[in-house]
Order: structure tokens, then sequence, then C-alpha cells
């Protein structure tokens, strides 16, 4: 699929970059096969999303692959992961972005041969938001490999890319198959997020990041 260049946050944390998809269709079938290689390798699956409209599809698609899921209803303690069942193995965990918390510097490391596989389908155009998951996961006591799906059919996405990135992506090697992962894609849509996130002097919720962005697009600087 595409998923190198790992760097290196923490002796338990590892991030990929940011990987693409053609559109959604192409980005489920993705996150399909990482699944069921996810739950071949036996680890605890957690699957993050910032939106309503983005969980409720999600789980449209886990009920219609027949993946057992377990919605988490309150925020994560990551000093109670064990008692909380979030390291279970056997159920995959969905979870809206908001109720992942600041990062705890006070969270001692488990004792644990786990690595949760986790990832989020989705960019926020905030961009702190995003960044808030990057330091939680970075001080979660376990093990943790994470990523962010994107889908070029995205509203954030497609902020940045324009006929000309699509084209360099193509021959690259995207298309309806298969993800792929860009450097130059990852940092323009890091670089403009960032750039919006200054100017915005609002971050009212919305349930679709369509929405969001015309509900804060009046409340710029």
């Amino acid at each position: 699929m595409g998923l190198l260049d790992w760097f290196k946050t923490n002796s338990r944390c590892k991030r990929f970059d940011d990987s693409f998809a053609l559109n959604r269709p192409a980005l489920w079938n993705a996150i399909k096969g990482t699944i069921d290689s996810q739950i071949q390798a036996n680890r605890p699956i957690w699957l993050v999303t910032h939106f309503v409209e983005t969980f409720s599809a999600v789980q449209d698609k886990l009920d219609q692959w027949q993946v057992d899921y377990d919605i988490v209803s309150q925020p994560i303690n990551p000093h109670q992961l064990e008692r909380s069942g979030l390291l279970s193995n056997s159920t995959l965990k969905l979870i809206l972005a908001e109720l992942i918390p600041e990062p705890d510097p006070t969270v001692m490391a488990l004792d644990s041969t786990q690595t949760i596989a986790m990832m989020v389908v989705e960019r926020h155009p905030q961009i702190r938001h995003d960044r808030r998951i990057d330091l939680f996961c970075e001080a979660l006591p376990v093990r943790v490999e994470y990523g962010y799906f994107i889908s070029l059919e995205d509203d954030v996405v497609k902020l940045i890319v324009n006929e000309n990135a699509l084209r360099v992506l193509k021959q690259l090697g995207l298309n309806e198959h298969e993800l792929i992962t860009s450097h130059m894609v990852a940092s323009r849509l890091n670089k403009v997020l960032g750039r919006m996130s200054d100017s915005y002097v609002s971050d009212r919720p919305a349930d679709s990041a369509k929405q969001w962005l015309e509900e804060n697009s009046n409340s710029q600087k």
C-alpha cells in the first residue's frame, strides 16, 4: 500500500506519512485491507474520525464488512487503558477524536508487548486537532503505530490538490486500487492547514469537514 518512511517520535510511537487514495471507494478498500491484516496480526485496532458524518460512514462500512467493533463513548484515560478494554485485540474500537485528550506526561509505560494499530481516516481543517492526536500517541504508555488515511476527494485535501498535483501523484503510481504516500503533498497540506489555523478566530463544532469550513469561513481575522 505504499506505507513507507517511518519516523520515530519515541521508543513506543511510530507514525506513517499521510497516505492518499484517489477517491473514497479506494480509501475504504485500503482501510478494509489494513484492518484485515491487523486482525491477522492480533493487534488492538483503533479507528479514529474527526467528524460525525465520517463516523457514521465508517460504522456503515464496518457493518457491511461484518467487522466486530465497539464504540468508545467516554474520553480516553491513558492511565486506565487495560481496565477500559482499549487494549483488547478481539474487537475494533471506533473513536471520535474529541474523546482523545491532551497528552498526559505523568502516564507511566506499561509492561506490554502489544502494539496498537491506529488509523485516523481524515484530516481536520484546524490543524491543532491533528496535532493533539499526534502528541497523544507519543505519550501513550504502550507501543502504537498510526497514520492518516485520506481521500483526495476530502474537502480538506481539496484545499491543496490541484490538477498539477494530481497529475504528479498519478505519475508516482496513484490509482483506484492503491494508496500512495507523498511527502510533497503531505508537506503542502500541513503548510496550508497551518496557515488556515492562524487565520481563524473560531472553531465551531460541525458534523463534517465541509460544514466546518462553511461555519468558520466567516470568522476569519
